[in-house]
């Protein structure tokens, strides 16, 4: 085989956009007394991996990393740098977003919510939501139990405890 010809089919491969994944839901398990919306259980299945999309796109934090690492650089390389990355920033528009304004607002109630702790699962691809005060008393109880008594003397274990609860 010709190898512009192997290096052209190598190029077309890799040039092909990306198959779209089928979105793998999260099981969301409420052990809460809490009522949680289903748009809130509908982000929560999104899992703790996903990313929401920004709303703008963080210039100056581009910026100040870019000068950090251009203090390396000579200075005319550095300014043809400067310059390409003026104009993609100014070129550069925020990607659509990947929730939806109800899906933020249950977030945002999830996040307020103090009674509640969301947490991964042990096992298995899921999400958990927990009473806080339950949780916390479930983890006194194990640092208090036998199996746990000779990894630390009293004062560590009184520490490990206000830590807890912090």
């Amino acid at each position: 085989m010709n190898k512009s010809l192997r290096q052209k089919q190598k190029f077309e491969h890799l040039y092909k956009k990306p198959e779209q994944h089928s979105e793998t839901l999260k099981t969301v398990h409420n052990f809460s007394n809490t009522n949680i919306s289903q748009d809130a259980i509908n982000i929560l299945q999104k899992g703790f991996n996903f990313a929401i999309t920004p709303k703008r796109i963080p210039k100056e934090n581009i910026i100040t990393n870019v000068e950090i690492a251009l203090t390396t650089v000579e200075q005319p390389t550095a300014d043809e740098i400067r310059l390409d990355i003026a104009n993609i920033l100014k070129k550069a528009r925020p990607p659509a977003q990947n929730v939806t304004k109800k899906e933020l607002n249950a977030l945002k109630e999830l996040k307020n919510n103090n009674d509640i702790l969301i947490l991964p699962a042990d096992k298995g691809n899921a999400t958990v939501i927990v009473n806080n005060n339950e949780y916390h008393q479930k983890m006194v109880t194990l640092l208090n139990s036998p199996e746990y008594n000779n990894l630390f003397g009293e004062e560590d274990k009184n520490s490990y405890q206000i830590n807890i609860f912090k």
